[in-house]
């Protein structure tokens, strides 16, 4: 799976709002409880949720049961405030999609870390420090 720079900065939203799902999370079709849409969006979202942790965007407490995920909670990291706090100040935002699409690229194929790292030096110029 690749990661959905979009999905990414929604998930973060929504964990930051402490509206994320909880409780089971099923990964395999089971007749009354998951379909196929239902498992791929879980498998979405969980493997965003890997790629956030693994990163260490956010923290999560999860169990497994008969190999399914059990989600009891999730958290932002300080790295994930940071990006997050990057994402809703649309003017700095703005700053840093227009400079990305003026050189040709991809903002959504960014690295995270290079995301925060390039608004913070553009954050700096803008502050004049």
């Amino acid at each position: 799976m690749r990661r959905d720079m979009d999905y990414v900065i929604e998930l973060l939203i929504l964990i930051s709002k402490n509206e994320y799902p909880t409780g089971y999370i099923h990964t395999e079709i089971e007749p009354g409880i998951a379909d196929r849409e239902k498992i791929n969006e879980n498998l979405k979202f969980l493997g965003h949720l890997y790629l956030l942790r693994d990163a260490g965007y956010i923290k999560v407490n999860m169990q497994y049961y008969d190999d399914t995920p059990y989600l009891y909670e999730c958290r932002l990291t300080w790295d994930g405030n940071d990006f997050l706090d990057i994402v809703e100040n649309e003017t700095l935002w703005a700053r840093i999609k227009d400079s990305a699409q003026e050189k040709g690229i991809d903002l959504l194929k960014i690295p995270l870390e290079a995301i925060t790292t390039y608004a913070k030096v553009k954050l700096n110029e803008y502050l004049g420090m």
